[in-house]
Formats: C-alpha cells, structure tokens, sequence
C-alpha cells in the first residue's frame, strides 16, 4: 500500500495513522529533522508532537510551498524561459511552521553516551543538511550527494542531479570522504557500505566534471550562444538515461555550473533579450 505514495513524508504519515489504529500513540515520534517540505502539514495533524527540523537558509522555503516554487522552482523563469507550472505541486502539502532551525556544527544528543552531529552541506541548498553519527560510523545524508542522477524504485533513472552551487558541492564530496563512514544512508538512493560509499562520491565528481565539459563544448560549437533550454538538450543528450519529460530540473546544476564558468572568465552570460543566453568567452 505504502507504494502508492510518491512523497515519502505522506507514506510515513501513512504508516502513522495504520500504528494509532492498532491502539499506539504515533506522539511517541518527537523529532525529525529534514531539509524538505511536502508531508509536513500532514505529519504535523498525524503526530502533533512531531518537533520538525530544517537548515536556517531554507526555512522559507520549507515553510511556505508557494515560496518554494517562486524561488526554487521557478527562479529562471522571468528571465531565462525555463520553470514549471506557477502553483505548487499538491505534493507539496499545505504550509507548516518548522519548530527547530540548524546552521550546521550543533550537536543533537539521543542519549548520554550517543550524539550525532548537524553537517551544513549546501551543494543542493542554502540551508542543505546531513547528519553524522560518530559512534556508529553512519551519515544520514539526504540528497546532499547525487551520484549522476536520483533513481527510481524499481530501477533507471527519474530525475536528472539536482545540485546548484558546484564549488560547495565539491566540498561535500570531499568532506564525507574524509570521515570515517561505514553506512550511508541517503533520500533516493540505496544504503550504501563500505567501497560503495567512494564509488558513489567518484560517480557524483564524474557528473560534475561531465556537466562542464559538455556545457563548454556546445558553446564553442555553437559561438552566437545557447539558451537554458538549449543547454537542458545538450545536457539530456549526454545523460540519455534521464527521462525527458524531468530533464528540466538539470536547469539548477546547469545554472550553477554557468555562474562557476562565468566567475571562471569561460564564458560570459548575454542578457540583452530574454530568454538569456550564455556565450563563449
């Protein structure tokens, strides 16, 4: 039954409601920290206790799933041509207050002897976060971290990376490969032990460094310049494994990757008409 949900959050609140049917108290959930939005609302009528959790620079968002898709979602939109339907997927949930705000560096303890602590890993988001138990060796990642794309359930891709400030992005993959980790466990992807844990960091350099030399190539076949959604099809056509009708969300690492090579001096970001284009430089 739980896999008729697509949002995770309204297949947990499922669950809930089948637990207090059998006669226990789902107030017995207390905290849940998270970087996402949809389910709250429902969770929140579900288990009223619930303390929820989220990174200080995406509280807005997460609060407000309006807010989410006009800076998210569809933040290219006006200028570069490129979003999605103006009202929020109903995925999304009603709007919910979070209870709790992490900037990264705190400390939760569940028990005197056993803490773990709140990672800022801003590749995807500002406010992005991961947590990390020393103790048992685990990370609790989310999708910090997206190998060459976010696959499905039952095999094959359903969405392309979805990363956004690349040079962070890095930054994530180097810090979790320099702590101890013997389990990772992610939003999308299967947990992940031991040689899998390098091999999934090594597969999300590769896309990074992939995205960059593709992009840099369809500019210098193509000197008059290339649109966000130009851009998009070039992308697809380098991961054909990514469905085409999701290849729009490639337009936040694309976006990002072209903020990085225009700081770089590689290209240059032409804004005389709409849509925008970017040029070689």
């Amino acid at each position: 039954m739980v896999n008729q949900f697509r949002n995770p959050f309204r297949a947990f609140c499922y669950i809930l409601r089948r637990v207090s049917k059998r006669g226990h108290a789902p107030g017995v959930v207390r905290k849940i920290g998270h970087t996402n939005q949809g389910g709250n609302y429902a969770l929140k009528q579900v288990a009223p206790h619930t303390l929820l959790a989220c990174g200080v620079a995406d509280q807005a968002m997460i609060e407000d799933p309006q807010v989410l898709w006009d800076l998210r979602y569809n933040f290219l939109k006006a200028d570069y041509g490129v979003g999605v339907d103006s009202a929020p997927s109903p995925d999304t949930g009603k709007a919910q207050k979070v209870n709790l705000c992490f900037e990264g560096g705190e400390q939760i303890r569940l028990r005197s002897d056993w803490q773990v602590e709140v990672l800022h890993v801003p590749g995807h988001s500002r406010g992005r976060l991961a947590l990390y138990d020393r103790t048992h060796r685990a990370a609790f990642i989310g999708d910090a971290v997206h190998g060459r794309g976010c696959p499905k359930a039952t095999g094959g891709m359903a969405l392309p990376v979805t990363y956004y400030y690349v040079d962070v992005y890095l930054s994530t993959l180097r810090l979790l490969e320099n702590l101890p980790i013997d389990a990772l466990y992610t939003a999308h992807w299967p947990i992940m032990r031991g040689g899998e844990i390098l091999d999934f960091i090594a597969e999300s350099r590769l896309t990074v460094r992939t995205f960059d030399e593709v992009l840099l190539s369809s500019l210098q076949r193509n000197p008059s310049g290339l649109t966000m959604a130009q851009l998009i099809d070039a992308i697809g056509g380098a991961f054909s494994d990514w469905p085409k009708d999701t290849l729009i969300f490639a337009m936040f690492a694309i976006k990002g990757h072209m903020d990085r090579l225009e700081e770089l001096g590689k290209v240059r970001l032409v804004g005389d008409h709409r849509p925008f284009r970017w040029i070689p430089a």
